[in-house]
């Protein structure tokens, strides 16, 4: 799997990590690597709003995703 999701096991427990959406974010050693999608990726999606991770549906994702970038 190339993502992984934050459990409540490791490290402090927050509603953020307790909603079950957020990403783990590989370490990265290097300045460089951090603009790498697999550090980039779960970054972005850890910074969007909670009711955009959980839309219903992918058509939903997209509208609301759209908004939320050009607003």
């Amino acid at each position: 799997m190339l993502y992984r999701k934050t459990s409540p096991l490791y490290g402090p427990v927050t509603r953020s990590a307790m909603d079950g959406t957020l990403l783990l974010i590989p370490p990265s050693k290097k300045r460089v690597g951090d603009g790498a999608f697999s550090i980039a990726g779960p970054v972005l999606w850890n910074s969007l709003p909670f009711h955009i991770r959980h839309s219903k549906s992918v058509t939903l994702f997209k509208k609301q995703l759209k908004t939320y970038l050009f607003n």
